[in-house]
């Protein structure tokens, strides 16, 4: 073909050639409503199908434009949460102020359920509203397990900051909260949140419905401060307004605003209190911590407590 045909079809292939480049460009850019997904400049969720595409990179970053209504998957066992034990979500998810509503999960053979089921990077600024959620054993709103870790020479946070729950949360065995169903690891944080959930542990077996926390079912040397919460908690063994059941871990500056703690079983471990339920290793650092005095725990007042025991200074 000679140099003036190719000058005269120019404009023609230009087209056809954008098209073609179009069509087998990479998909994650157009499953979002913009960014992409690096720290700096990450995808923007604005719809519910966003939401749900997140599942789809666990390593990616991750910012709501503006309110979701997850109602569309509220059929069946309803949202599948985003990370598993085997396939954890790595990246950062920033709601960025803005709310989720229509969470709705009915999975009580299934383990690590909330709106994350398991987190090794972070979730913040975001709230769960409405929230129905039931699981086997680490259920929690915002995410089932958060853990922090190092890979690759990089350290993953494993941290929900400044997000609140509202609704139901229950677990039919063990580690259930408000916020998170299990906390694990040293460097593993959940800081300025707050949950109104009503919390439950319901298992009816010695042995299960072992914790319920207002903001975490079970701490494994985490970090828990600055939160507060104020629904119902009760469990079968350990119930406690901010955390169910420690295994070490530091606690600080919380308050327990619940009316009622309550744990069922009538034989085997039995703990609750006004901040922490029980222990099973002894926490590294309590502190500052306060409690609603007119709390009832199993059935009864606390008439002493101070910020650096598991009932809490009252207020």
């Amino acid at each position: 073909m000679n140099k003036r045909l190719l000058t005269t079809f120019h404009p023609f292939l230009a087209p056809l050639c954008l098209a073609i480049a179009i069509c087998f460009a990479p998909q994650m850019a157009f499953a979002f409503a913009d960014g992409t997904g690096e720290i700096d400049d990450p995808y923007i969720i604005e719809t519910p199908e966003q939401m749900n595409n997140v599942r789809n990179d666990l390593s990616a970053h991750y910012k709501l434009g503006n309110d979701i209504d997850l109602s569309a998957y509220g059929t069946g066992t309803g949202w599948t949460p985003i990370g598993t034990s085997s396939n954890q979500f790595w990246g950062s998810f920033d709601g960025d102020g803005y709310k989720i509503t229509g969470l709705f999960i009915n999975n009580s053979s299934t383990s690590n359920i909330g709106l994350f089921g398991f987190v090794i990077g972070s979730v913040s600024n975001l709230g769960i509203e409405g929230a129905n959620v039931t699981g086997n054993s680490n259920v929690g709103g915002i995410a089932g397990t958060v853990q922090a870790t190092t890979s690759g020479g990089i350290d993953y946070p494993g941290a929900i900051t400044n997000c609140y729950v509202t609704g139901k949360i229950s677990g039919s065995t063990q580690y259930v909260g408000g916020i998170a169903g299990h906390v694990t690891g040293a460097r593993t944080k959940v800081t300025e949140c707050h949950s109104s959930a009503t919390v439950a542990a319901t298992g009816t077996a010695i042995g299960t419905g072992t914790s319920a926390g207002g903001i975490v079912g079970r701490v494994t040397w985490g970090e828990i401060s600055n939160c507060y919460s104020t629904g119902e908690i009760s469990a079968q063994n350990y119930a406690g307004g901010i955390v169910g059941q420690i295994n070490g871990g530091t606690f600080s500056d919380n308050a327990a605003l619940n009316s009622k703690i309550t744990t069922t079983a009538t034989s085997g471990t039995i703990a609750a209190g006004r901040i922490i339920g029980g222990a099973m290793v002894a926490a590294d650092n309590i502190t500052g911590n306060v409690a609603f005095d007119g709390m009832t725990v199993n059935g009864s007042t606390i008439s002493s407590g101070t910020g650096s025991d598991f009932n809490g200074e009252s207020i």
